[in-house]
């Protein structure tokens, strides 16, 4: 991560639902270094789709609070975000629905943060997937913070 240029996330649902659950947890700090405009987050419409259709969904709904909560939050997010319509479409991994933010993460150049262990397994030794000439980093929330933090 240069210290140059701010650095440029994609997030994956499950950070954006475990930031909502425990805003004071790694994930809400990251969610909080968007909304600060310290870290540059894109999205897709299908991301916002997926993130919106998980958080609302009953199962969710009583660890996330109120419908309004939520989609005040979706809003802002959709706000400070830069959202994406990828001319690329990969097909590599296992769960189809991931492919998006590998998509969106490689049309932009970014660090795809996820705590999904379908994606974490395709990157190498290096925390990187190579696709093309172009290495995605792949980090959990965790990596990213640490990542972060020792350069800023």
């Amino acid at each position: 991560m240069e210290k140059m240029e701010k650095v440029k996330v994609v997030v994956d649902t499950n950070i954006f639902i475990s930031a909502l659950i425990n805003p004071n947890g790694i994930p809400g700090k990251i969610l909080d270094l968007i909304f600060e405009g310290k870290i540059i987050s894109y999205t897709s419409i299908s991301i916002l789709k997926e993130i919106g259709f998980k958080c609302l969904s009953p199962k969710l709904r009583k660890y996330l609070g109120n419908e309004k909560r939520v989609l005040k939050i979706l809003s802002a997010f959709s706000s400070v975000s830069i959202i994406i319509n990828p001319k690329t479409n990969f097909n590599i991994c296992r769960d189809e629905d991931d492919n998006k933010f590998i998509n969106v993460a490689y049309e932009t150049k970014s660090i795809l943060i996820t705590g999904d262990k379908d994606l974490i397994s395709l990157r190498d030794e290096n925390r990187c997937l190579k696709l093309d000439d172009v290495y995605l980093k792949i980090l959990t929330p965790k990596e990213f913070i640490e990542e972060f933090e020792s350069i800023s």
